[in-house]
């Protein structure tokens, strides 16, 4: 799921969430869809790659990983 690569990510570079999101100007409720399984669009998840310094990819899960781990 999206949230919870993003949410990982964010830790291991040591930013919460809310850092994260509101350092890209979003309103923090955007959080909420994702916790429920909707993703972001294209263009967001490359600005919170950017921010993370990372790459787009990394973000978005894998889909044969989500059936297995589902």
């Amino acid at each position: 799921m999206f949230y919870n690569n993003f949410k990982r990510i964010c830790k291991e570079k040591g930013h919460t969430v809310s850092e994260v999101i509101r350092s890209i100007g979003m309103p923090r409720s955007t959080v909420t869809y994702w916790r429920q399984g909707k993703l972001p669009t294209l263009n967001t998840i490359y600005r919170l790659a950017e921010a993370l310094g990372v790459k787009p990819s990394d973000l978005v899960p894998d889909s044969k990983e989500t059936e297995e781990t589902a």
